[in-house]
């Protein structure tokens, strides 16, 4: 993962692992355990975030339990899903979120409605004594408790099943369908539509896009498809050459089945190298193993993982030496994870290791992963 806002990153995690050390070390109890809300979508992250507390566990000399670390996995959850975020229109429906449950749990509520409603423009979380202060203007309010409030209201749960998403996203559309307020995407088609056909024609699409939208079956997909590492490092995405090159042209080599599939344009292979060079960017995941990536923004159009073995290790940029070179694509920042988890989990197997970076097959490569 990258993230382009890393203090902010940073301060979210010192505020919320420095008491944790303390609740650890003297067996004080976090609260909830929210496990079975977090983990069946997000365990790969979890797994990373595993792998990545052992400093910590060290130095106290203690494991983070399970519900310890769920909170951990939400902030990461949360930071990614804030990053990605686009910037507004106006006019869009403006909403704040009220939630009792603690900071992490209002932020991971925050951006997991923001993924939900694309449409509404979400301003904030905060508790209800902080909601009756609050002074900004907005139209609705997404909440965990009841609220005196003129404004639209819609109860909900901080952690909610693909089921109850798609119920809660039914219910504000048909809210907001009644008020005049449908969402912009809708509205911008429809005013096209008016303007080159007659009413009759005109009300007939109009009803037929509401009811489209509020179909559960056949509205917004919640749920991002996360292939694993067969799916996507199959045997055209492999290629062993004999001769040695630069590892620019080592970069593009590997890139290249992803640039024949049309998952990438080549513009996404220049932000890797110039990354390279501008940043120093250190992208190696096992001895002499590198994983070339730029962001979801870089030219990606779809999840996508290739791979070059090359005859004898290559310096990269002067700083990094690499054998087997892995080009990961994504398109957002979560279809990539399964196979990233899988893969990692394989390099840390020394023998595998060993055996991929001494392969002479395609098909050895595969049978080894």
């Amino acid at each position: 993962m990258c993230f382009e806002n890393k203090d902010n990153l940073v301060n979210l995690l010192l505020n919320h692992s420095i008491p944790a050390l303390y609740r650890i070390q003297y067996n004080f109890h976090i609260g909830p355990d929210i496990s079975e809300y977090v983990l069946p979508d997000y365990r790969e992250v979890h797994d990373m975030v595993k792998k990545s507390v052992v400093p910590l566990e060290k130095l106290i000399g203690m494991k983070f339990p399970e519900k310890e670390l769920v909170y951990i996995t939400l902030i990461f959850i949360a930071q990614t899903s804030q990053e990605k975020d686009e910037e507004k229109a106006d006019r869009r429906p403006r909403a704040v979120v009220v939630c009792q449950n603690g900071i992490t749990v209002s932020h991971f509520l925050l951006t997991s409605l923001k993924n939900l409603f694309p449409e509404i423009d979400f301003l904030s979380y905060m508790s209800a004594r902080r909601f009756y202060q609050y002074q900004e203007d907005f139209d609705l309010v997404f909440t965990s408790t009841s609220l005196q409030t003129p404004k639209k209201q819609f109860i909900i749960e901080p952690f909610m099943e693909e089921s109850q998403k798609k119920a809660l996203r039914k219910q504000v559309y048909e809210s907001l369908r009644n008020k005049e307020e449908i969402f912009p995407q809708v509205e911008t088609i429809l005013e096209i539509v008016k303007k080159n056909t007659n009413e009759s024609v005109f009300q007939r699409l109009r009803m037929e896009i509401d009811s489209y939208m509020v179909q559960s079956e056949r509205g917004i997909s919640l749920e991002k498809k996360k292939p694993d590492l067969k799916e996507l490092l199959t045997r055209s995405n492999i290629r062993i050459i004999n001769e040695v090159m630069g590892w620019k042209e080592a970069i593009e080599f590997a890139a290249v089945p992803l640039l024949y599939k049309n998952i990438i344009k080549y513009q996404y292979v220049e932000t890797i190298i110039s990354n390279i060079i501008e940043h120093q960017q250190i992208m190696l995941i096992a001895e002499d193993v590198m994983i070339a990536h730029a962001g979801i923004d870089a030219g990606v159009y779809d999840v996508g993982l290739s791979m070059l073995l090359l005859p004898e290790k290559i310096m990269v940029s002067d700083y990094m030496e690499v054998k087997v070179l892995f080009v990961l694509a994504t398109p957002d920042y979560e279809s990539h994870l399964t196979a990233l988890n899988q893969l990692i989990s394989i390099l840390e197997d020394e023998n595998k290791l060993a055996a991929i970076k001494e392969a002479k097959t395609k098909d050895c490569i595969l049978e080894l992963l």
